[in-house]
């Protein structure tokens, strides 16, 4: 019994030993300087030194008033050297107060990252901090005391405390999608559960997730965010990466955007942001409308954000961005490769005469298997004559004529 004890007592010795002795491998952070020296409550302040940790909220800068008393807060974006802080509204209790009024007040400051630094005490690096004067990181006019929202991301200050994004900063992972609609996603993806699902998977303020597909509608975070921002910005949200079909749309006459049909209902990846008859998805991915690279640089695939991307006055549905005198719609519908000029004709005026038939782009895999020619083989190609007559499928003869 006594050796058991003294055996347990030996290994936890141990671990109290080598656990300091394991973060004492870890480089001690230093800060070099500040930058401004002179601040107020609320503004933004680098500090720059060695050692942080990267990333978001991965460090805390600790202020250190003359009398000991303390106020922490944490990091923003930080690399290895650098990294970025607003001066929290906690160092206002630790101004001086002169005659009953707070003053500036100068503070040492240290920073805890995987171990924590000394107290810097170089000129450079001891700033003074005066008191909150208002501020107003929207610049919307209504100074940041009295604004609910101070950076208008549309997550009022109160939620932003509870979340840890920067109630100063409408992007506070710096990915390019705003703090308030990541945070609206997230709660779209969860069915709008509550508490807010603060970590991954979910989209997050906290991290840099803009390519992500969090609701499997084919489109990244990043395009529905543009959509979004494009449209209005308006709250409720009209695209979200939470929710594959944010607004109910009917197609309408335009059955080939359809792409599950007959759900009669489009989902976002579906709808046509810009109205120019070819859904989101199509113009972003679709391989119909992948350039045939290496014949012309005037074949250029149609953007979904613009409704005439070649500035012809013509839109993209009706345009034909190949020159082979086909729509863009009608090779949609078709199925064929809608900027290839050799297809469905290789006699068109635009195919090229001198291409060596050993290095004729091949055409996207699955091209002609799409959805919308599989769920309407019998419906005739728009601008194509006696179309949609062939058990086959236009789609299908023109595949075994180019492949024997």
């Amino acid at each position: 019994m006594r050796h058991a004890r003294s055996t347990a007592l030996f290994s936890l010795l141990a671990l109290l030993v080598a656990c300091p002795l394991a973060q004492a491998r870890a480089p001690r952070p230093y800060v070099q300087s500040v930058s401004p020296l002179s601040a107020s409550v609320g503004e933004a302040m680098t500090i720059k030194g060695f050692y942080f940790t990267p990333g978001y909220a991965e460090n805390v800068v600790v202020f250190v008033a003359r009398d000991g008393r303390v106020a922490y807060v944490r990091s923003e974006h930080s690399t290895k050297r650098t990294m970025t802080i607003h001066v929290p509204p906690k160092v206002n209790r630790l101004l001086k107060v002169v005659n009953g009024v707070k003053v500036p007040t100068r503070f040492r400051i240290k920073v805890i990252s995987t171990r924590m630094s000394r107290l810097a005490s170089g000129a450079l690096s001891t700033p003074t901090i005066g008191p909150d004067v208002g501020g107003d990181c929207d610049n919307d006019g209504t100074p940041n005391p009295s604004d609910a929202d101070d950076d208008n991301d549309l997550l009022p200050d109160t939620i932003e405390k509870t979340a840890r994004t920067n109630p100063c900063v409408a992007d506070s992972d710096s990915d390019s999608l705003g703090d308030g609609w990541e945070y609206i996603s997230a709660l779209d993806l969860n069915h709008n559960a509550l508490p807010f699902p603060g970590k991954r998977p979910y989209p997050n303020a906290l991290y840099a997730d803009h390519e992500e597909d969090f609701d499997g509608d084919g489109l990244p975070a990043w395009a529905e965010y543009l959509m979004w921002w494009r449209g209005g910005h308006r709250y409720p949200i009209d695209y979200s990466d939470g929710d594959q079909t944010t607004v109910s749309t009917s197609p309408g006459e335009n059955w080939w955007m359809d792409l599950q049909w007959p759900f009669d209902e489009l989902s976002d990846d579906e709808r046509d942001f810009d109205g120019d008859g070819l859904s989101n998805v199509t113009e972003l991915t679709g391989l119909e409308f992948t350039p045939w690279k290496g014949y012309s640089s005037a074949i250029v695939r149609p953007d979904f954000l613009d409704a005439d991307s070649d500035g012809d006055g013509v839109l993209d549905g009706d345009d034909d961005q190949d020159h082979d005198d086909f729509s863009n719609i009608a090779e949609f519908a078709a199925g064929t490769w809608a900027m290839n000029p050799c297809d469905p004709l290789h006699g068109s005026r635009t195919c090229p005469r001198w291409v060596d038939p050993d290095h004729e782009p091949e055409m996207p895999e699955h091209l002609c298997m799409t959805m919308t020619h599989r769920i309407y083989p019998d419906r005739p190609i728009l601008g194509v004559e006696g179309s949609g007559t062939s058990d086959s499928g236009y789609c299908d003869q023109i595949y075994w004529k180019k492949n024997g």
